[in-house]
Parts: C-alpha cells; structure tokens; sequence
C-alpha cells in the first residue's frame, strides 16, 4: 500500500512532537528518467493504518536526473518538521555525497572521493539531536590517523570540528560494524564493533559502547562483551590424528534503548562460528567444517 510506485529503499521511524509515529522512507517514483529512491515520503502510522502521505523530496521533471536517496536517518523537532541526512551516488562524477534535508530545503554536506566505495548500508553516516537541541552527525571518516567513529557537530548546514567517540587505543586495529543512536530525554548513544588485531572475523572481536549528553562529549569507551573469555575449543588425540571443536562470537550489529528504572540495554546480532575438524597422520585424510548460527543477545547495563 505503501509503495504503489516503485519499492523502497531507505527508512527511518520518528516521533512528532506530541508522540505520534510517523514512518519516513525514499522509493522509486516512476517517473522517467529511472531512479531508485528519488522521492522521499513522511506518513504518519495511525494503528494499523497508514495516515497521508506528504511528499518531501520529488522528482525532477525529465530531463533532469534526480537524487537516489538511500541511508536515511533523522528525527522530527518540536514543530514536526523532518530533518535527516542521505546518502547519494551521483553517476556522473562517480562521488557519493551525503545529502541534509533541513525541513524545508536540500543541502551537500560531504562529498566522498571518486570510486570510494563507503556507501555501507550497515553503518550509514546517522543525525541525532540531543537535549539541547543541538544536532550531530556521527560517521567514520573517509581518511584518519586511526580508526575511529567521530560525531561532527551540525549547524547551519555545515559539518564542525568532530570529536573522536570510540577509537583504537594505540591507534592499530579496526573498528567494524556500528551504530548510533537517539535515547530518552536527548542522550546519545554509539556502539562499536572493535578488534584491537585488526582481524574484524577474529576472536577477540568485542562490542564498544559510549554515551554522551550533548557538547561533543562522550564516555570512555566501555567494552560490555567478553567474547575471547566465551570461545570454546576442545582437542582430542587419537591414533595417527587428532581432532579439534572450536566455537568463537562475533558481534555484528547492536541497538540499545533505554529501560523503565532509566538503565540502557544492548540488543545485538552475534555470529557464533562453529568449526570442527580432523588432521591426520599417514595415510590418513584431514578435513573441516565450519558453520555459523544467528544469536539474538541481550545485555542490561
């Protein structure tokens, strides 16, 4: 019902500013030239029913190519005005920009070298707003000293100085997956995949979390997972052989919300990977086998 044009492609929930629900997301308009997501709705979600839809971004009329709006994310403010952030790949310089839409009027925040490919569907640059209404870009950057999510202060359309959120301690590693996050009364919140190796599939993968109540500043980084302590491995020796059981966790995605007693609680997306194998001695054969299964785990904080 939604879609009657064309199928989706990005979307963000937000609340207007007496608590109604509204759904705002980019689709395929229809209109030619061909463009997915260059027409960008808001609607309010009444129930099990779907209010009037307003158009906020539409299509340039042909021969104009349009915007294709993906990574959305925003928030309503206290007039129920829309504001978020988009990426955009643009065909003709081969650049992906990140595009802010204020309420009213579009505008060219970054541009992306050309072929970068940092267009990620998993960790798309996010625009949060906190108490004091102040608003904040967090991403990580196309070029830095260590890797790092930073959040860039967002004012008259203009990115600020930024501010290392969660970065690796001695400035090797890698940072995976993350998310961030709008919490009650104007926190924010950041959560981190980080593996100090630099092998973001290895067994000392942890989950990183920080907050912050606005003014750029942040909490220490904690790590809330002991996914090194949690690996298992069993070997078993036999004649001309042995053979081994390992299970190691790897977080991949996470939310966090925050409780009734005021407490946050992490949601997060963990890969156990199961590996189980034979080494033979002479004249025998060696083989392994790996899979890997979905957990869904909860921590409270």
């Amino acid at each position: 019902m939604l879609f009657r044009s064309g199928g989706a492609y990005s979307w963000f929930p937000g609340l207007g500013p007496h608590g109604e629900l509204h759904l705002i997301w980019s689709q395929i308009s229809g209109v030619s030239p061909f463009q997915p997501g260059d027409l960008v709705v808001d609607a309010e979600l009444l129930g099990g029913a779907v209010g009037a839809k307003r158009p906020l971004i539409t299509p340039a009329p042909a021969p104009a190519v349009s915007l294709s709006f993906r990574n959305l994310r925003g928030f309503l403010d206290s007039q129920g005005r829309v504001h978020f952030i988009g990426t955009c790949p643009n065909s003709d310089d081969a650049r992906q920009r990140i595009m802010s839409f204020d309420g009213a009027a579009l505008h060219q925040i970054y541009a992306y070298e050309p072929h970068n490919g940092t267009l990620s569907f998993g960790n798309p640059p996010n625009l949060l707003v906190d108490a004091a209404g102040h608003q904040h870009v967090i991403n990580t950057p196309e070029h830095s000293e260590v890797a790092c999510v930073r959040d860039y202060p967002f004012e008259g359309g203009a990115l600020g100085d930024p501010v290392n959120v969660i970065e690796l301690p001695d400035g090797k590693g890698t940072v995976g997956n993350w998310q961030a996050m709008q919490l009650a009364g104007g926190r924010l919140c950041v959560t981190a995949v980080v593996s100090l190796t630099g092998d973001i599939t290895g067994e000392d993968c942890e989950l990183y979390v920080s907050f912050s109540d606005g003014g750029g500043k942040w909490t220490a980084p904690v790590c809330v997972t002991d996914n090194k302590g949690r690996k298992t491995s069993q070997a078993t020796e036999f004649a001309n052989g042995g053979g081994v059981v390992a299970t190691t966790y790897i977080p991949f995605f996470a939310s966090v919300a925050t409780a009734r007693d005021g407490h946050p609680g992490v949601l997060m997306v963990t890969n156990a990977h199961h590996l189980s194998g034979v080494v033979g001695g002479r004249g025998v054969g060696s083989w392994s086998v790996s899979t890997s299964t979905a957990l869904v785990d909860f921590l409270k904080l």
